[in-house]
């Protein structure tokens, strides 16, 4: 199987080859080619900056006139032409409430859910649609799958969480669906008291960061979902050996046998060892070749 056949079988409930692997190389991917992660982000490799503002002037947005955003579609549509055909192409938006933080700032974002959550709502919807319009564009240029990166989610509580934010990741991932691409749903720290709400969001994908316990995932979760992780990726990855890291990833693969995909509990950190990466990767230097099959 290719990769890109490999994760949507997982996906879908149908037999696989292989446990399929995915780790998040951002910061990790620009140390290894020599270049700073700002000069990565601003080359349109990675998620484009969410624009900054005050909120009574957020408004619907051009991403053709938008330099970051062209770039970012662009770098979709390089990708797509080099290794569509056998790898899953991904595409990337922020989720509204991490919009919102970076528009507000975090600490008066949390403020606006207690005091004044209307005027979250009102700009939410706005943000929304400007997503919309950016995802649709990176699947348009060929990313097959959409992730959405709404790690300030696991700052709130699971009501403000199910009532102000879930519906408007909802539309969000619909949209991306109506598209034709898939979605996962990428929300840093501590989930656990918000995973089953995750799992109604629409998402075909969940990572679980490296602090919930996988088995705990997918319970809350239900089994229709696809579950990503999660060993931890700072005091494992980055600073264990790599027998370590293998021991944490077999152990993940036992945890979530069935529509699992294993990487890291969040991002690759710049400067984790490579036979780090490799103990866990179908590659030479992998030290779970019985568990991956390869």
């Amino acid at each position: 199987m290719t990769p890109k056949e490999r994760i949507y079988a997982i996906l879908k409930g149908e037999s696989y080859d292989r446990p399929a692997v995915t780790p998040i190389f951002m910061a990790w991917a620009a140390n290894f080619i020599g270049r700073s992660y700002r000069d990565y982000y601003l080359d349109g490799d990675v998620l484009v900056d969410a624009q900054r503002g005050d909120i009574s002037k957020i408004k619907p947005f051009d991403i053709s006139v938008a330099e970051r955003t062209k770039q970012r579609i662009e770098s979709v549509r390089k990708m797509a032409t080099e290794v569509g055909q056998t790898h899953s192409v991904l595409g990337w938006v922020e989720g509204p409430l991490a919009v919102y933080s970076d528009l507000r700032g975090v600490e008066n974002a949390m403020l606006d859910l207690i005091d004044e959550p209307a005027v979250f709502v009102e700009a939410g919807e706005t943000i929304i649609q400007n997503q919309i319009i950016f995802a649709l564009a990176q699947v348009e240029a060929g990313a097959d799958m959409v992730g959405v990166g709404d790690s300030a989610a696991s700052l709130i509580s699971p009501s403000m969480y199910a009532e102000l934010v879930l519906p408007l990741q909802q539309k969000l991932m619909a949209a991306i669906h109506e598209a034709g691409a898939a979605v996962k749903l990428h929300v840093c720290g501590n989930i656990s008291n918000i995973v089953q709400d995750m799992a109604r969001s629409g998402t075909d994908i969940i990572d679980v960061d490296w602090m919930v316990p996988l088995a705990k995932a997918r319970a809350d979760a239900g089994p229709d979902v696809t579950l990503c992780g999660n060993f931890n990726p700072a005091g494992v990855l980055l600073k264990g050996s790599p027998e370590e890291v293998a021991q944490e990833a077999r152990d993940c693969l036992k945890a979530v046998s069935d529509k699992f995909i294993l990487m890291p509990g969040c991002e690759v950190p710049p400067y984790t060892p490579e036979p780090n990466l490799r103990a866990f990767c179908p590659c030479d230097g992998c030290l779970i070749r019985d568990e991956l099959k390869c």
